[in-house]
């Protein structure tokens, strides 16, 4: 089932140079995350070549080993190997800002700093933050516009996040579904609860894909999505868990071209027969036709007369008119294949 479009819900996000919408082109983003390994050509790399496959947006981690995990915890090491300094960061959101946007996620209170020192106009909160009220309060009140992973939540934990961000000042919010498994089995990404998420949550609905592949992308965009996320590498060799479970150019290319085909066939929702159906619809049509000699007199039925297709043919009687002549006299000879008119 589609997302309904028939309650009163928030249709629109305005973000900077994109306004989404229920009539608008989904929203793409490309995950780099920490892809880069902390290396800031690489990261443009990345960056560019995102865009030139046809992201619209391009997100980063940005993240404070330190204040974000504790030194025996897995992250902590992760991430270490991968921090881009506050320059860097500003350089890599405001050097492509004739591409599309690049925006992060703030991992922790100094990141979140270091992102509003960098102009960084976009937040993502992930599954993991979703419950951190002190980072939401702070990002909501940057009067940015935010969006929201629903990995490993309860609705309730997600209705709770998104009325916090609203109180707190935030009013372009949207809500990605999400399964924060990597990688994620079909059977447990729950494309569906998309619709349950924009009843109760009030706002744009997107979904945020760790599932291999991109036909889940390609169903959620089906099924209403106005926003997705992929990863993206380079290189899907690399060591890290990111980097298996990402697309790299050439199929992160692929999937925004399915994406954007999926778009077009979409229309605009009323039911009626597009201007190159009739032109053509006459002659696919069916007509009445004498199935064998009809003597004036005889009465037209179903066993003398078939109903064809035709060719170049004057067109006469439509099958569709049948019962205008059915019992009735014809008035003349109809031989066998003529055109009853």
């Amino acid at each position: 089932m589609a997302i309904s479009s028939q309650l009163n819900l928030k249709h629109s996000m305005q973000i900077p140079g994109f306004s989404i919408n229920k009539n608008s082109n989904c929203f793409i983003i490309a995950e780099i995350g920490i892809n880069h390994g902390g290396d800031y050509i690489v990261a443009q790399e990345m960056i560019d070549a995102a865009f030139n496959a046809g992201a619209d947006g391009v997100k980063l981690q940005i993240v404070d080993p330190d204040d974000s995990y504790s030194k025996n915890n897995e992250s902590h090491s992760i991430f270490s190997k991968s921090i881009l300094t506050e320059k860097q960061i500003y350089d890599l959101v405001n050097n492509n800002i004739n591409k599309g946007i690049v925006f992060a996620t703030a991992g922790d209170v100094s990141s979140f700093k270091k992102c509003i020192n960098a102009k960084v106009q976009l937040y993502k909160i992930s599954s993991g933050l979703l419950t951190n009220r002190p980072l939401i309060n702070l990002v909501a009140k940057s009067n940015k516009p935010m969006i929201f992973s629903s990995g490993m939540a309860t609705l309730k934990e997600i209705k709770s996040a998104v009325e916090y961000a609203r109180l707190s000042g935030c009013e372009e919010i949207s809500v990605l579904q999400c399964t924060s498994i990597y990688p994620a089995p079909e059977e447990t990404l729950n494309l569906s609860a998309m619709n349950i998420l924009e009843q109760n949550c009030n706002c744009i609905i997107g979904y945020s894909d760790h599932c291999l592949g991109w036909l889940a992308c390609n169903t959620a965009v089906a099924l209403g999505a106005k926003i997705i996320e992929k990863h993206f590498t380079l290189n899907n060799k690399l060591n890290g868990a990111d980097h298996k479970i990402s697309l790299n150019y050439k199929d992160f290319s692929l999937m925004v071209k399915d994406i954007r085909n999926i778009e077009k066939m979409y229309g605009n929702g009323i039911k009626e027969p597009h201007k190159d159906e009739i032109k053509k619809r006459d002659s696919l049509r069916r007509y009445c036709v004498a199935k064998n000699n009809i003597y004036p007199g005889e009465l037209f039925n179903i066993n003398n007369v078939v109903f064809r297709r035709l060719g170049e043919e004057k067109k006469g009687i439509e099958a569709l008119n049948f019962d205008k002549i059915e019992n009735k006299k014809a008035k003349k000879l109809y031989k066998s294949g003529s055109i009853i008119i």
